[in-house]
C-alpha cells in the first residue's frame, strides 16, 4: 500500500513538472495518402520531397501519410514551416533509407531538416554519408534537424 501511494505521488509530480503530458482522444485520422517509391512502381512519386512539395497544400491542417516504399533515396528532405501534419512511414529502418552528403558542411544541409509542427516519422533512416569512412566524429555532420513542436520519430 505504501508503495503504490509512494508511486503515485510521483508520477504526479512528473505531470506537475511537465516530465509527462497527457493526451486525450483517440489518433487523428488520416486525410489523405501518398505514394513514393524510388523505382516508381505505380507510385504517384519517385522522390519524397516532390510528395511533400506537391503533395501536401500550404497551410496543411489533416494528417497525410506519405507511404514510402523500400530503397535507398538519394536527396534531401525539407519540411517547410507550412507543411504541417506530415507522417513519412517507410518499410523498416533498414530498408528505407534517405542517404546524402552535404557538401559544405551547413546545418541548412542535413540530410533531414523539420521546420513544420506536427511531424511523425517511422520506419525510416536519414543518414548523412559525409565521411562516413571517418573514424573520429568531429568530421561527420547531422542527419537531421528538427525545429518544431510535436514531433514524433517511431521505431520499426
Amino acid at each position: 500500500m505504501y508503495l503504490t501511494i509512494k508511486y503515485m505521488v510521483v508520477v504526479f509530480i512528473l505531470f506537475l513538472l511537465g516530465g509527462w503530458k497527457v493526451i486525450e482522444g483517440a489518433p487523428a485520422p488520416i486525410s489523405k495518402e501518398i505514394y513514393v517509391n524510388p523505382k516508381g512502381g505505380g507510385a504517384v512519386f519517385t522522390k519524397i520531397q516532390d510528395a511533400i512539395n506537391q503533395g501536401i497544400p500550404e497551410t496543411n491542417n489533416k494528417w497525410v501519410l506519405i507511404h514510402v516504399a523500400a530503397g535507398v533515396y538519394t536527396e534531401n528532405v525539407t519540411v517547410v514551416q507550412n507543411k504541417q501534419y506530415v507522417y513519412l512511414k517507410g518499410e523498416g529502418r533498414s530498408k528505407t533509407i534517405v542517404a546524402s552528403m552535404t557538401i559544405h558542411g551547413s546545418v541548412e544541409e542535413a540530410v533531414l531538416m523539420v521546420l513544420a509542427d506536427n511531424f511523425i516519422a517511422q520506419g525510416i533512416s536519414f543518414k548523412n554519408t559525409l565521411n562516413m569512412d571517418s573514424s573520429t566524429l568531429e568530421n561527420r555532420m547531422m542527419s537531421a534537424l528538427v525545429a518544431s513542436v510535436r514531433e514524433i520519430a517511431k521505431p520499426r
